[in-house]
C-alpha cells in the first residue's frame, strides 16, 4: 500500500551520533530507544565499576548504597524515557521529557544537545520553556548561532541551506547553551515539525491558542461539546497533533463530545455511531430515552425517528447534538448529503435509502480511502440511482441495433457536481464542437446502465442497494474524459473513472475550492487578488497530495493553516449550521438533546429550511450567503432570542414531568467556572460570551453592560428565602430607568445597586419605571429611558453607570447547590436569557478573525 505524504514524513526518524556503537540487535529498535539503549550501555560499564567499589564498602547487605541506586535510576531513566543526556528527535514528533537546571531531573544544567535528521524543507522547533530570561539560552545549529530561546511557548524555524546555522538533509546538531550558571531554567514538550503541510503554512505553537481551537470547533464541528479543560489542553499541544484529536471520522470522539458528568442517557456513547444505528435506537420502545413510548399504531413519539420513520430531520438534529458521538462526523455527513453530493427526500429517494447513503459515505471517509473512492461509493448508491433516475438506464437491442435507453442527468452531474468538471477545458472541443457534451456525457450515460433498484413486493418498498448487472450494461470500453474506461459492469467502470476524474485539470482546480469554500471560507469565492492567492495555495495543496487525496488530512491541514486563521477568512452560517451550533451551546445533557428542548425543527421551518430536503435539490441546500443576506432570517433569529421567553424559561430551563413523569432542571453550575469559590456576575458574563461566540474580540464595555445587567440585576426581596427572591430581572435600560426615577423622586436618593433591586418591605419600590395598570401606560419619560440607545462612549464615560456596572460585576449569581431551589432556577433562567442576548447579536451569523 502506498504511504501518504504524512506517513512518509512521520517515518523520517532522527538518529544519534552513538549509532557507530549500535550492535546488530539494537537496530531493530526505534531510533529513540536505540539512543537510550546505547547510552545505557556506557552507563552500565560505569555502574559495574561503581558497584564493585560500593559492594566492598557496604556494611548492610540488605540495603543498596546511594551510588548503586543512582546508577540504576539513570539506566531506568534512559530505557524508560527520562531526560538524561542528549535528545534524539524525529521530524513530526514531540518529546515530553523535561530538561534544565532545577527542573526535571536536573541533569542538563549547562544546556541540551538535540540530534535530528534534516530535510529539504524548513523545519520548526517548538518548546515550552520555564524561567528563561532574555539571552539566557543560546541556540546553535550545526555550530552557527541562530537566536536565543524565548520565554513561554517558543518556536523557531530551522532553515535549509549550506554552512553553519542551517540544517542539512543528514545528521544535524542543535545545541541549547545555558549562559547563566546556577540559575533555574527548563524546557519541555520539544517538537520538530515541518512548517508546511501539503504546502499550506502551519500555525506554530506560539501562534496557537484557545480562540483558534474554539474557531475550529465552531466551523467544523457545530461547536462540539469539549470541556474547557480539554480546549485548554488542545491549545497547549502542537496544532498538528491537536487537530488529529479534534477532527477525525471515528463514530465516537469522547474528547470532542464527552458525556456529561452523571449523564442519565449515556447509551449513545457505547452504541454504533452511525445514522442507521441511531435511528434504530431512537425509534425503539425498548431504548432508554427521555421520550414517551409509542402506543399501538402510533409512531409519533419514537417511531418517527426509526429507519422507516418520516422525521429524518429530527433524527439528525438529535444525532448532531447528542454527547458521546462525533459532531465533526455529523458536520461532514450533513455537508456531503445536503450540499456536495446532495440527495432529496422530496424526490424518489426514501428514508432507508437516505440513511444508508449517509452511512456509506461516512464509513468510506472513516476507512481513509482516497476521496475519489468516497465519491465512487456515493455514485453507486440506491439513493443516487433513485434521485437521478438512471436505475432504469439500459443498453438494449432494438430493431437489430443496440441503443442506450438512458437519461443523462447523473451522467452530467457525476462530473459537474461531484468533481467540478464542466468540460470547459476539454482539449478535443472546438469553437463549433463541444466534445464534453457530445462524447463524454453520452458515453457516461452508457456507463450507468444496468444499475437496478427494483421494487421488492416482499418488503413492499424499493431496496436500499443497487444490483449491478451485465445483460443490460454496455460492457465495452467507453471514451469518457478522453480516456478509455473499462469494466464488466457499472461498478467497475465507476471505480476506474473516478481515478481519472480526480486528476482532471478542471477537477484539480474546482474540487478543493468546493470543499473549503463550502465548509470554511465564503471569502474564497471573491473576485480579488487575496482570494485568488488563497485559491492558488489550496489548489497546490490538493495537487501535492498526488493520487491519494485524503479528505480528512486535507481538512486537518487547512484547519491549522495560516489561511484559515487569517483576517481574510470569513464563514457565514447557514440556518442549519447556526441552529445546531446554538443548540450545542444550550444543551448540557442528552436529556435536553434527545428531547430537542429548543425545538430546532420549528426554527428551521420559520426560516424555510429543511435537512435532507435541499432547497436547490441536487445543487444543495440554503447557502451561507443566502442566509447572511436574508433580513427575514435575521429577524426570525432576533425575535426568537428576544421574545421567545417560552424557549428560554420553560423549554430551556426546566419542566416538571417531561422525563417519564420525572422533573428536569438545567444546571449551568456544572460547567461555568467559579472565581474564588463564587459565581461572580462579571466573570460569568465573560465566560458566556467566549463560550457562545468563541472569542473575546467583540466583547466591549457595551456588551458587558447588557450581560451583567441580565445576570445580576435581579429583584432582591427583603427575605432571601422568599419564593420570588431574584425572580424578576432587568435589562440594562430598565435598570437605568429605575435609577433615574428614584433620582427624580427623592431629595437624597440612594441609588446603590442593592437599593435599586430591593423591595424594602414592599413599600413603594414598584412605583419606579412601572406602567400604571395597563402596560401601555408607561410615561413618556419611561418610554424614552426604556428605548434609549446607549453607546460604548456613554458606558465608559458616565461615572454612575461605571459604578453600577462594577457593583453588578462583583455581585454573585447563585448557581451552586447551596441556594434554595427557586434561586437556582431563577439564576439558570438568567443565564439562558444572557445566552439569548448573545445569540441575538450578528456574531452568531459569521465566523471571522479580526
Amino acid at each position: 500500500m502506498q504511504m501518504s505524504l504524512r506517513e512518509k514524513r512521520k517515518n523520517r526518524l532522527g538518529t544519534h551520533r552513538c549509532s557507530r556503537y549500535y550492535s546488530g540487535t539494537t537496530k531493530a529498535l526505534s531510533a529513540s530507544l536505540r539512543v537510550r539503549y546505547c547510552m545505557a550501555r556506557f552507563v552500565l560499564i560505569a555502574f559495574f565499576a561503581i558497584s564493585s567499589s560500593a559492594i566492598a564498602q557496604s556494611t548492610d547487605s540488605e540495603q543498596p548504597n546511594r551510588e548503586t541506586m543512582a546508577a540504576v535510576n539513570v539506566i531506568t531513566g534512559l530505557l524508560m524515557g527520562g531526560s538524561f543526556g542528549p535528545l534524539s528527535l524525529g521530524i513530526e514528533s514531540q518529546s515530553s521529557a523535561r530538561y534544565g537546571f532545577q527542573y526535571g531531573d536536573g541533569l542538563n544544567e549547562e544546556g541540551l544537545t538535540i540530534y535530528f535528521n534534516g530535510s529539504t524543507e524548513d523545519l520548526r522547533l517548538c518548546a515550552d520553556t520555564v524561567d528563561i530570561g532574555t539571552g539566557e539560552v543560546r541556540l546553535e545549529l550545526n555550530g552557527g548561532f541562530i537566536g536565543n530561546l524565548g520565554g513561554g511557548v517558543f518556536c523557531i524555524t530551522l532553515p535549509t541551506g549550506n554552512g553553519n546555522g542551517n540544517q542539512s538533509t543528514g545528521e544535524n546538531t542543535l545545541e541549547l547553551v545555558h549562559t547563566a550558571p546556577g540559575d533555574r531554567w527548563g524546557i519541555t514538550n520539544i517538537s520538530l515539525r515541518f512548517t508546511e503541510e501539503f504546502g499550506l503554512p502551519r500555525l506554530s505553537r506560539s501562534d496557537w491558542d484557545e480562540d483558534k481551537v474554539r474557531k475550529i470547533l465552531k466551523v467544523f464541528a457545530f461547536g462540539g461539546h469539549a470541556r474547557d479543560s480539554q480546549i485548554t489542553a488542545w491549545s497547549r499541544m502542537d496544532p498538528s497533533a491537536a487537530i488529529e484529536q479534534m477532527l477525525n471520522f471515528s463514530e465516537h470522539n469522547f474528547q470532542l463530545s464527552p458525556p456529561a458528568p452523571g449523564e442519565k442517557y449515556s447509551d449513545p456513547a457505547s452504541l454504533p455511531g452511525t445514522l442507521s444505528a441511531f435511528a434504530s435506537y431512537l425509534g425503539s420502545n425498548s431504548s432508554n430515552l427521555p421520550m414517551n413510548l409509542d402506543q399501538g399504531e402510533n409512531t409519533y413519539n419514537r417511531g418517527r425517528f426509526g429507519l422507516d420513520g418520516y422525521d429524518k430531520e429530527g433524527l439528525f438534529f438529535r444525532m448532531a447534538t447528542t454527547r458521546g458521538l462525533n459532531p465533526f462526523r455529523q458536520k461532514i455527513g450533513m455537508w456531503e448529503t445536503n450540499y456536495h453530493l446532495a440527495v432529496n427526500l422530496d424526490t424518489q429517494v426514501d428514508n432507508r435509502q437516505l440513511v444508508r447513503y449517509y452511512d456509506e459515505i461516512m464509513e468510506a471517509h472513516e476507512s481513509g480511502i482516497p476521496y475519489q473512492d468516497v465519491m465512487a461509493v456515493a455514485s453507486k448508491s440506491a439513493a443516487i440511482a433513485m434521485q437521478y433516475g438512471h436505475r432504469r438506464n439500459q443498453w438494449v437491442l432494438r430493431n437489430g441495433e443496440y441503443i442506450c435507453e438512458c437519461n443523462d442527468d447523473f451522467a452530467r452531474e457525476i462530473h459537474q457536481l461531484f468533481f467540478g468538471i464542466l468540460g470547459e477545458l476539454d482539449p478535443e472541443s472546438t469553437a463549433s464542437y463541444n466534445h464534453h457534451e457530445e462524447v463524454t456525457i453520452p458515453q457516461t450515460a452508457r456507463m450507468l446502465t444496468d444499475m437496478r433498484v427494483e421494487y421488492d413486493s416482499n418488503i413492499e418498498r424499493f431496496p436500499d442497494y443497487v444490483t449491478f448487472g451485465t445483460s443490460r450494461h454496455h460492457t465495452g470500453s467507453l471514451d469518457i474524459l478522453n480516456h478509455q474506461i473499462t469494466g464488466a459492469n457499472a461498478s467497475q467502470k465507476i471505480d476506474n473513472l473516478v481515478d481519472i476524474s480526480i486528476e482532471n485539470p478542471e477537477s484539480l482546480a474546482a474540487l478543493p475550492i468546493i470543499i473549503i469554500s463550502g465548509l470554511a471560507d465564503d471569502n474564497l469565492l471573491l473576485d480579488n487578488s487575496t482570494a485568488a492567492s488563497k485559491r492558488a495555495a489550496i489548489r497546490a495543496a490538493w495537487a501535492e497530495m498526488g493520487s491519494n487525496k485524503n479528505f480528512l488530512e486535507f481538512v486537518q491541514a487547512y484547519a491549522v493553516s495560516d489561511l484559515f486563521h487569517s483576517p481574510n477568512q470569513r464563514k457565514f452560517a447557514t440556518t442549519i449550521e447556526r441552529v445546531i451550533y446554538q443548540a450545542n451551546r444550550y444543551y448540557l445533557t442528552n436529556t435536553e438533546s434527545l428531547q430537542d428542548r429548543m425545538e430546532l425543527d420549528s426554527q428551521l421551518r420559520d426560516e424555510n429550511v429543511r435537512i435532507f430536503r435541499p432547497v436547490h435539490n441536487v445543487f444543495g441546500g440554503q447557502t451561507a450567503l443566502e442566509a447572511a443576506n436574508s433580513p427575514t432570517i435575521f429577524e426570525s433569529n432576533y425575535n426568537r432570542a428576544t421574545e421567545g421567553e417560552y424557549f428560554h424559561r420553560y423549554r430551556g430551563t426546566y419542566c416538571d414531568d417531561c422525563d417519564f413523569g420525572q422533573s428536569w432542571e438545567k444546571d449551568w453550575g456544572q460547567v461555568i467556572p467559579k472565581t474564588n469559590g463564587q459565581y461572580l456576575v462579571g466573570d460569568v458574563a465573560a465566560w458566556l460570551w467566549q463560550y457562545v461566540v468563541g472569542n473575546m474580540d467583540n466583547y466591549s464595555t457595551l456588551e458587558e453592560a447588557h450581560l451583567v445587567s441580565i445576570l445580576g440585576a435581579a429583584e432582591r426581596k427583603s427575605s432571601p428565602t422568599h419564593q420570588y427572591h431574584q425572580n424578576l430581572y432587568f435589562d440594562f435600560n430598565h435598570l437605568m430607568c429605575i435609577r433615574q426615577e428614584i433620582v427624580d423622586a427623592e431629595t437624597n436618593p440612594d441609588v446603590s445597586l442593592d437599593r435599586l433591586l430591593r423591595d424594602y418591605n414592599g413599600g413603594g419600590w414598584n412605583r419606579f419605571c412601572r406602567p400604571e395598570g395597563d402596560p401601555s401606560t408607561y410615561s413618556v419619560q419611561e418610554i424614552e429611558l426604556l428605548t434609549r440607545t446607549y453607546s460604548k462612549f456613554d458606558i465608559e464615560n458616565t461615572d454612575y453607570i461605571q459604578d453600577l456596572i462594577n457593583e453588578l460585576k462583583q455581585s454573585e449569581i447563585p448557581l451552586d447547590a447551596s441556594p434554595s431551589f427557586n434561586q437556582r432556577r431563577y439564576a439558570n433562567i438568567r443565564v439562558q436569557a444572557a445566552i439569548a442576548f448573545i445569540l441575538g447579536t450578528p456574531y452568531v451569523f459569521v465566523e471571522e478573525q479580526l
